[in-house]
Formats: structure tokens, sequence, C-alpha cells
């Protein structure tokens, strides 16, 4: 008997369909989709530049809609009466490929049944298995099949999803798809060798349940078990619920320990919204005055505040034994101190810092965020990171509109030699004169070396431009009663119209903000600093100008500079009061950024012409944006910063 066919008129398009399913058609014809829920979370983690695979597409009721908003799409199909379906399905879209074969962990043959001779017998066509008897059916792995960059699997193939993982290896180990794989077998011992098997390639797993909208209001719902599995992704979960149950501690207490600057303590903030997510207390140890960064965030239950000069030991080996034994007093405990310090650049008085540059960019590569996620081991969902309250971004709104036209927020030094930018005060005068901008420094409270540079600003921007109008300083005069506090200072940044600066506290609590960002790199790496950052121009060092770039030194002092530049070939300026790599940055380029940022030329141009420092554009919808409309959206799928 042929089987029969009915066109389901769908929210995503006409859909030939099996005439018998009395699973997936009846949905489509009256509710307007199959498993719309599944649907809506699939779009929800690719855009048109994403690659997506589906194994186990069946007639195509779900790769329709992905089709319509993928780059391209592959579906496997091995049943031949649902491969043709699926063709037909799919002719339309020039970015879809059906490959009507099956996906395991190793190349073979196997067997389907005939479904096109029995359609009577058949429920569900979506339910159709591999069998040892039928038709004959050629067995790939996803490595062999699928070449280049994926950025999401899809699997529903009745109890072979660990096949078909298994023989997506080289895939996973280099792009980290996110996996969408179904796991509603009624063995529980299989469903948790699933569970594993995913989470021992670095995953970590969510349910996600979506209801199959019967036609039948007055039926049993019906809900798909799928597991949403991601790795190096920032998505919104959602509210999804952890996979295993010993993930999701709730009423438990974990600890996170971060002793360290403003920038620092924004990092290790990152981490708290996935423990939060898993069901956790949390505790933040730190230690004053950079604690204040942690209030008002709603990801932590508890702040428990250190003196550095009397409740820590100034012994090393002593200070790591504290929290080692304060550790066991929480059902997880992680102390993030030094995880950017040792895992991302070296000490001088530590042997990678004189080790040859080559094989200390090895060492030290890699993202800040992702180190700090990947030692707690929750997924990379990264912002928000500070958190200011109602009444300090009112005092922030008001202090900016006593400023003229748009104001950039100029964050002044960091806490070494390679995090101050030289050029600062011709910079700023530039802004100010060639833009018509208010620039406002921003820096630490006295007593800091923030104050003198900004004097030596104040007097450059009077001498070129005839005033000082148009320059501010936010910084507190007075260090027992601050105007400008720690707290007040990041969240004015939060409201300026452009922050630039180098690796500093304002500038983290801005990263995941959608306030523009330049940031001015110096002995760290655009990966290690402004990966995951939203709406930033990363500006750093030609190689051939700087052939240092990037070190990852922490230089005391300009002479260990002077010799690595010395040691790498490069020009030597012993005049040099700066870093060579943030130096090397030219002020036209700060310039010509900063205008491209605010609106008043095409950021694309700055990809287009020859600077004499390195861009990078980082969190905006496409390179061609002109630098006028919104760009409120991020390339990662679904980020959370945009919430």
């Amino acid at each position: 008997m042929t089987m029969k066919t009915i066109t389901a008129v769908t929210k995503h398009g006409a859909i030939e369909a099996p005439a018998n399913d009395r699973y997936m058609v009846p949905a489509m014809q009256i509710r307007g989709a199959y498993s719309e829920g599944e649907i809506k979370k699939l779009l929800s983690l690719i855009d048109r530049t994403s690659t997506v695979v589906e194994v186990g597409a069946c007639f195509g009721a779900i790769s329709v809609p992905l089709a319509q908003h993928v780059g391209q799409l592959f579906c496997f199909e091995p049943q031949p009466a649902m491969a043709d379906l699926l063709e037909r399905n799919l002719k339309a879209f020039d970015n879809a490929t059906v490959l009507r074969c099956a996906a395991a962990g190793s190349e073979g043959r196997s067997y389907v049944p005939d479904v096109s001779v029995d359609p009577d017998g058949i429920y569900n066509y979506g339910a159709v298995s591999l069998c040892n008897h039928g038709l004959p059916v050629q067995v790939v792995t996803l490595d062999d099949a699928i070449e280049g960059q994926v950025d999401l699997i899809k699997i529903d193939v009745e109890g072979m999803e660990g096949e078909v993982i298994a023989g997506a290896r080289r895939i996973i180990a280099q792009y980290a798809p996110i996996l969408y794989v179904e796991n509603d077998r009624k063995n529980e011992v299989h469903r948790q060798q699933l569970i594993e098997q995913i989470e021992r390639l670095g995953y970590t797993c969510y349910w996600h349940k979506p209801m199959l909208h019967q036609a039948d209001p007055m039926a049993h719902p019906i809900a798909s078990f799928n597991m949403l599995c991601v790795k190096n992704h920032i998505i919104d979960m959602d509210g999804l619920k952890p996979v295993n149950t010993h993930q999701a501690a709730k009423g438990e207490w974990v600890g996170i320990v971060r002793l360290g600057g403003i920038g620092d303590n924004l990092i290790a903030a990152s981490v708290l919204r996935p423990l939060k997510r898993l069901g956790y207390k949390i505790d933040v140890l730190t230690q004053e005055p950079q604690s204040c960064v942690f209030e008002n965030n709603p990801f932590i239950d508890k702040i428990s505040i250190k003196d550095s000069e009397r409740d820590l030991p100034k012994d090393q080996l002593l200070w790591h034994k504290l929290f080692w034994s304060r550790g066991k007093e929480y059902a997880r405990f992680v102390n993030l101190s030094h995880s950017v310090e040792y895992l991302k650049a070296s000490f001088p008085a530590s042997s990678p810092f004189w080790w040859p540059i080559e094989y200390r960019r090895k060492l030290h590569a890699g993202s800040y965020l992702e180190a700090a996620h990947d030692i707690v081991g929750v997924p990379y969902e990264f912002g928000p990171l500070f958190f200011p309250t109602e009444d300090e971004h009112a005092l922030a709104r008001e202090t900016k509109s006593r400023m003229p036209g748009k104001v950039i927020g100029w964050c002044i030094t960091g806490s070494r030699v390679d995090k101050v930018y030289p050029l600062a005060p011709v910079a700023v005068a530039r802004l100010i004169k060639d833009l018509g901008v208010s620039v406002v420094l921003l820096g630490a409270p006295l007593p800091a070396a923030d104050w003198t540079f900004a004097e030596q600003i104040r007097e450059h921007v009077v001498r070129q431009n005839g005033s000082s109008d148009g320059l501010h300083i936010a910084i507190s005069p007075d260090h027992n009663k601050p105007s400008w506090p720690i707290r007040r200072l990041l969240t004015f940044a939060q409201h300026c119209d452009l922050v630039i600066g180098p690796d500093t506290g304002p500038m983290w609590a801005v990263a995941m903000e959608q306030v523009p960002k330049i940031m001015l790199h110096s002995h760290a790496s655009v990966e290690n600093i402004t990966k995951h950052w939203v709406r930033t121009v990363s500006l750093s060092a030609k190689l051939e100008k700087v052939p240092c770039f990037s070190c990852h030194m922490l230089h005391d002092n300009i002479d260990t500079c002077l010799e690595t530049q010395r040691t790498c070939g490069g020009t030597i300026d012993t005049e040099m009061t700066g870093a060579a790599c943030i130096t090397s940055i030219d002020v036209e380029t700060v310039v010509e950024a900063a205008k491209a940022l605010l609106g008043i030329t095409a950021l694309r141009d700055l990809k287009q012409r020859r600077w004499g420092s390195d861009v990078t554009l980082q969190g905006f919808p496409t390179e061609q944006d002109d630098g006028t409309g919104d760009h409120g959206q991020r390339i990662y799928h679904q980020s959370l910063a945009a919430e």
C-alpha cells in the first residue's frame, strides 16, 4: 500500500506529512505547529549565521522552521519514505541539505522498517528506529559527514542518541556546539548513561520538556523529554532545571572567594548567576574596599568581608590553608583569587615571567571570564557583572544631565604601569575639541596616582584647547569622605555614552552593558579580556611595531617592559613612561573609534582604513554596522547581557 500524505498549513508554512500520523500531524493541523515550545527554544539558540545539524529529521516538522532561520541546515533521515517527504518540504531552501542515512558512532550498514507498506500500523512516524531487518541504509558518523563550524546539533533517534554523540567527537572537541538531545527512554540506566556521557564532554545538561499540544484538549498532555546541553555558549536558560539532582543543590551553600581589585571581583561575579541557577545559596568572601562591587547583586545571599591586615595571614601557605579549612563549611567552595594573575599572566617573581614569549602566550591564552567559569564548573553565562541600586542610577542620571553634549567616561589608570595610556592627555583634549563632547575622568579615590595623572590631563587640555571646558574629574579628593566612592564611579560609567580605557575596574563594570566601549590593550590579549564583551572596539598594538605584544607580563616598572622589547627585537625608547604595547595605540585611532561609536562616522570604516593600531570589533550585529543604529543585540546567541 502506498503511503498517503496530506499538506498541513502551519504557522511556519505548508508541510507535507503522512496522513495516518496521529502524533505530530494533528498538532500541526489544529495548533499550527508540532511541539512549538521546542521550535521556539531551538530558534532562540541560533541565528542566520548558524550551522545546525538535525539527526532524525523525519518529514521535517521542525526542519522547516529551522531552515527559515539558519545559515546552513544538515538533516539526517534514513527512512526512505520520510526522506522523500523531507526533501520535498525543504526544496525551497537552498541552505538545507538532506542526508539519506543514519548517524552513529561508526560507519556501516543497518536497516529500517519500510513505513510506506504498512501505514496503518504506525502511530508516530517520528518513532521509527534502526532494526535488524527491512530496508538497508547507510550509517555514517557526523565527524565524517560534516565539515566546518557546527553551532547546534539536535538529536532525536529513539534511544541511539549516545551513538550519534560518540560519532561527533571531533566536532564537539573543536566547536563545542550546543546539543539538544532527546532523553526519554523508560530505562533509567540508559537515561543516566546518556547524561554522564555528555557531562564527561564538559557539558552541563538542563531539562527542556515542551508540551506537544495534542489535537484533543481534553486528552492527557504529553511532554517531550529533551536535554539542552551547553559548554561554551551564552544562552538564556529561562528557568530550565539542571538534569542531575547533585547539581541542583537547592538550599545548600557555596562559598566563592575573591580578594582582589575591582575588575578582579567583577570577573568573579560572573560565576554567581549560573551557580544560583543550580539552586545554591551563595556566600562571597572578599575584602574592603573592593567588596562594595558585590553589593546589591541579586545572586548573592551573603557577603563575608575580610580585613586584609587583621583576618588574613601574610604567609601564602597559611593563607591558602585558611581558605582550605573554610571550605569544609560549604557544599561547594572555590577560591578564585589569583585566577587571572597566575593562569593568564605572570609576576616577575615567577619563572614563566622570564620564559620565552611564544610559550608564555600559549600558557596564558584564553578568556579571563571562561577561566573563572571553568574553575567553578558552571556554564558560560557572563553578565551583568555590576548591579547599581535605583538611587545610584538616579544620581548618575542627574550628574550626567549637568554635562553638555554626549559624555565619554575615560578610565584613568589600572593597577600597574602597563595599564596606563601615556597619550591620554592628547587623546582627551582631541575628543573634547574635535567631537564637542564632555569627558569625565574616572579614577580611584585619593591617595592614588590617578589624581596626579588627572591633573596632567587637565593641564594639557588647557594648553591645547585654551580652557578646561568639557573636562570633568570624577576622583574623590578626600579618601575618608569620598565624593566619588567606588559604586558611584562604576554606576556613572554605565550611564556614559562611551567608555574608554585600559583594563580597569570601570571598564569591567560596563563589559556586559550596552554602553559602547573602547578597550586599550596592554600586556593582555583581546581574547584574554574582551572576548565576550558587548559593543566593544578593542585597540591593540600591531606586531610589526611591538613584537612583544601580548607578553602577559605583570610589569612592576618600566624596566622589564624595555627588556622584553629588547629581547623581541622591538624599537627601544628609553624615555618611554608607559608600556610599549599600549603606548603604540595612536591617538587618531582612538578618536576615530570614538566617532564611530558615537554615531558620527560609520563603524565599518574602522576595519577598512589602515590604522597604526589593530582594531577588533566585538559584540556588534555585523561588521557592516553603520555606527548609527541600535547595537543592542550581541553576536553571541541570546546573550544574558541583553536582558
